[in-house]
């Protein structure tokens, strides 16, 4: 027999999602047609008024019929339907062809936004590399062994999606501890504590930045103060101090080279910003050639850096993974590769295409090529009336 399992049904699935957000994208109206509308009763008023003297002018000059047609014309070649009409039908054109190319417009905002893009800023893991990290070396600083300091990091990371939280969680099971967690805090940006209790004795341990284990463990270590490793670091420690660190590698995407290159022959201005230590931030971004990047960055520092942008004048586009929604929202357009959330999709600002981050070198001039086509189409309908 087949047996079939279904997770999701109707409303909630994939599928209705990605239709809602394509149904809320059309539905919206451009900052233009906003504007068009907002002026289009007082331009119909003038227009009307200005009617009335050229049908008396013509009636006097030659006969009614003729007077009586000129206005009409005069009517039909004024009329607003370009500014209220063309635009978004020529949007709604261009979300359609884009959705059809796999890229998903949350509002027509954003395809107006995106041809003004002036910097492009990107986040790390899962975006510019693969974000499948791996524990390349356990350092022991404390009393506890490898494999202890494996099933206690495990236990802090249980209920963590974060790509760090998936490496922890491969590392082989074994310790022999016997561990109940409870009271768990997640700092975003620097980590997770819980009161442990191990073999029945009950202690606060933290797992993340160095600096945040350190509320807890006290003073950094020498051995962490002195290591040279170009990857992530986390740390492990308690009451008693730091009892280990895990040194984590991740790979940069194969085709990101060439995406970047592309982009700046672009004109375009390249920023690097994540939460990751500052080595391994400054190695990737002169790996990468980028113009300039932030290390050791809380999501509010990265939503910080973003405004400061804006306020110099540069259009910005983020770049993330889904997981840097927030940010994206405080930028002109915002941009998730990889994967489609129904829940971060609700941003209006962004675009969600369905492929590789590489493919980026693609979708920015389709998009281009999109918005310009909204613009030809509007001066097109406004030649046609």
């Amino acid at each position: 027999p087949l047996v079939i399992q279904a997770e999701q049904v109707g409303g909630h699935t994939r599928l209705s999602h990605i239709v809602k957000l394509l149904d809320r994208s059309l539905a919206q109206k451009p900052r233009l047609a906003e504007l068009a509308d907002k002026y289009a009763s007082s331009f119909v008023l003038g227009l009307l008024l200005m009617a009335v003297p050229v049908f008396i002018g013509w009636w006097l000059y030659a006969d009614v019929q003729t007077a009586l047609w000129i206005t009409v014309a005069l009517l039909v070649i004024t009329c607003p339907c370009a500014l209220s009409l063309a635009t978004p039908t020529a949007l709604a054109a261009s979300t359609g062809m884009l959705a059809s190319d796999g890229v998903l417009v949350s509002g027509s905002h954003s395809l107006e936004g995106l041809s003004q893009i002036s910097d492009v800023v990107f986040d790390k893991t899962g975006t510019l590399t693969e974000g499948r990290l791996n524990v390349r070396t356990i350092l022991l600083l404390g009393d506890i062994d490898i494999h202890q300091a494996a099933q206690i990091a495990r236990a802090l990371e249980a209920q963590s999606e974060h790509p760090i939280a998936r490496a922890i969680m491969s590392l082989p099971e074994g310790g022999g501890l016997d561990i109940r967690s409870a009271q768990r805090l997640n700092r975003i940006g620097h980590g997770v504590s819980a009161e442990l209790a191990i073999n029945g004795q009950s202690q606060t341990w933290a797992l993340g930045r160095p600096e945040f284990v350190a509320e807890i463990a006290g003073h950094l270590p020498r051995a962490l103060q002195e290591i040279e490793h170009s990857g992530s670091l986390i740390a492990l420690g308690n009451r008693q101090g730091f009892q280990a660190a895990f040194l984590l590698d991740d790979t940069i995407k194969s085709n990101v080279p060439a995406m970047l290159a592309t982009l700046k022959q672009q004109g375009l201005r390249l920023h690097l910003l994540s939460g990751d230590r500052a080595a391994a931030v400054q190695n990737l971004a002169a790996e990468l050639a980028l113009d300039a990047h932030r290390a050791e960055a809380t999501p509010e520092d990265k939503l910080a850096y973003v405004e400061t942008l804006q306020r110099q004048g540069r259009k910005v586009l983020m770049v993330g993974d889904g997981l840097s929604s927030d940010i994206q929202g405080g930028a002109n357009a915002g941009l998730d590769t990889c994967w489609y959330n129904p829940n971060h999709a609700e941003n209006p600002g962004k675009v969600v295409p369905t492929y590789e981050i590489a493919d980026l070198k693609e979708l920015y001039p389709l998009v281009m090529e999109q918005d310009e086509l909204a613009n030809v189409g509007q001066k097109n309908r406004r030649h046609q009336c």
